[in-house]
């Protein structure tokens, strides 16, 4: 606990912390440890009444402190403080009634790195074996290195059942933590590597799922040729979640349609991809070279959900004319507006890359580009203006700027 003493705040290890206590008034005898920049100090403190003052100056490890004396029944006891392999061990006596209280607190220095990543392990695929399998040890190397983790912080983190792993209130608690240590120390290696060699190291990527099953396949040759030491890690977010995930520092740069609105954030157009006409194979529109806007008036226009920018995109360009759009319907994927425009169910807007090579049209669907001025959409990169890779963002925006269109 934290209490506040001889006016400044000082952390009250438990141990030794009433140790005795009075029996004619609410009055505590205990022992303040206090971890310092020399160690660990100890000293008496009285809690009277929800009052704590101090007693007696804190002694260096090392020394005692004697003949305390409680102000209400003379009882009184010794502290005393020691190095131990394990850390510092405090040592409360109660001179009075013969009893005491001791015990070990842990020097900082033998929380090991590795067994948070251990126990963040275990806590992700609740298995051992799964656990030492992602960490590249032994199950029992594992095991073991977990049962000193609890042993060291004196507390219970796992719940060891026959096949079924669970974490205790206080290992959930420890694991975000754990997770979160393990998270910036990766990090810090990255800042480093890329001071060394910006075009090299981990590069956290997220696409629009409108985007990133149809431009990845084309730059993707391409990024690898441009920055062949960069390992790309991709990730799929809608703009929302996206843009959270960039400004929590989860990922390096977003590929979305612009414009976007983010304190902190800086972004860089990269192309402009104009819409296409998807409609069923007998539809009106498979006589025509083009379509035009007002050709879809009347029309029942297949979206996605809400949150897809797509949808927000696809009104925008039918905003000055009468299409009815389908209602009992919302689309999850550009795929599913595919089925069912080819079901004969309605007509919807496609990116432009969705509509080639793997992606062009299949049977059942005609596709036509609109008459100029063509809708467009501009697709850019977003990334946060502190971020310590920009030199590796510049040199993937280079390359989709190049080889998208």
């Amino acid at each position: 606990m934290r209490e506040q003493l001889d006016g400044r705040e000082r952390t009250l290890f438990e141990i030794g912390v009433a140790f005795h206590q009075c029996t004619r008034l609410s009055v505590t005898l205990g022992a303040i440890a206090e971890q310092t920049a020399d160690g660990i100090e100890t000293g008496f403190i009285e809690q009277r009444a929800g009052d704590v003052d101090l007693l007696e100056d804190r002694l260096d490890i090392g020394q005692m402190c004697g003949g305390m004396r409680c102000s209400n029944c003379s009882a009184g006891g010794t502290i005393t403080a020691d190095r131990d392999p394990g850390g510092v061990r405090v040592l409360v006596m109660d001179g009075s009634h013969g009893g005491n209280d001791t015990a070990t607190i842990p020097a900082v220095s033998d929380l090991k790195l590795k067994d948070l990543k251990y126990l963040v392990a275990l806590a992700d695929t609740r298995h051992f074996g799964r656990a030492a399998e992602r960490c590249f040890v032994s199950q029992p190397t594992l095991s073991a290195q977990l049962k000193k983790l609890e042993t060291y912080l004196g507390v219970q983190l796992i719940e060891r059942r026959p096949r079924h792993v669970m974490l205790t209130p206080a290992g959930e608690r420890i694991v975000e933590r754990a997770r979160r240590i393990v998270e910036a120390t990766d990090d810090v290696v990255e800042i480093a590597r890329s001071h060394r060699d910006p075009l090299a190291g981990r590069l956290r990527i997220a696409l629009l799922p409108t985007i990133g099953p149809y431009l990845l396949p084309q730059i993707m040759p391409k990024l690898r040729k441009a920055v062949p030491r960069l390992e790309l890690m991709l990730y799929e977010y809608q703009t929302g979640p996206m843009l959270e995930h960039l400004l929590a520092g989860e990922i390096d740069v977003g590929i979305l349609a612009l414009p976007v609105d983010g304190h902190g954030l800086t972004t860089r157009a990269l192309y402009d991809e104009p819409f296409v006409v998807a409609a069923p194979a007998k539809h009106r529109f498979a006589s025509q070279a083009t379509v035009r806007v007002a050709d879809l008036a009347g029309e029942t226009l297949l979206l996605l959900e809400d949150g897809h920018c797509l949808r927000d995109q696809a009104l925008d360009v039918c905003s000055r004319i009468d299409v009815n759009e389908k209602q009992d319907f919302r689309g999850t994927s550009i795929e599913t507006l595919r089925q069912m425009v080819a079901s004969g169910t309605g007509v919807t807007l496609l990116p432009e890359l969705a509509s080639r090579g793997a992606y062009a049209p299949t049977k059942g669907i005609t596709v036509r580009p609109f008459s100029k001025p063509t809708p467009t959409r501009t697709i850019g990169a977003v990334w946060r203006a502190s971020s310590a890779r920009t030199a590796a963002i510049s040199a993937v925006n280079k390359a989709i700027a190049e080889h998208a269109a």
